[in-house]
């Protein structure tokens, strides 16, 4: 196993994964994740853990600045 941070975004394997997943939402899904790049300028990422090239875990979230221009991570 090992852990990668993919661009869901542009990553076919995000969205394989969160179709089969049972617990994933609207949330979860490319389309959304772009509204919030393309609406609020985030950089948006996902931290997997592959086994054997697949996706069998994965956390998105965005990038984002605080008034006083600290980088956070916010998880969705």
């Amino acid at each position: 196993m090992e852990i990668v941070f993919i661009n869901p975004l542009e990553n076919p394997q995000w969205l394989t994964f969160i179709s089969s997943h049972k617990d994933s939402n609207i949330f979860h899904h490319p389309g959304w994740l772009r509204v919030l790049k393309n609406q609020y300028n985030y950089k948006v990422s996902a931290v997997c853990i592959y086994d054997k090239g697949i996706i069998k875990a994965g956390l998105p979230f965005c990038e984002v600045h605080s008034i006083s221009g600290k980088k956070k991570l916010v998880s969705l």
